[in-house]
């Protein structure tokens, strides 16, 4: 798929929100339900995620929300 200017999905890395949250690329799949509790936590606060500690970043929040639309749409089909 070639990237065209101004397409959204095109520069989205793949993984980076399970870096973010120190996954590995083997663990479980992400659900809704955890992303939305991770979505209620305020920027520059440490929360816990799957028994590791992560600090909440704007950036991350941006990451969430996408992946939690981009689960949805994907059930959609």
């Amino acid at each position: 798929m070639a990237k065209k200017k101004g397409d959204f999905i095109g520069e989205l890395k793949e993984g980076s929100l399970k870096r973010m949250l120190k996954m590995n690329k083997s663990s479980a799949p992400l659900k809704i339900m955890e992303l939305q509790s991770l979505l209620k936590v305020e920027d520059g606060t440490k929360t816990m995620f799957r028994g590791k500690e992560i600090k909440m970043t704007p950036l991350m929040k941006k990451r969430v929300n996408t992946a939690i639309t981009l689960i949805r749409l994907s059930k959609k089909k």
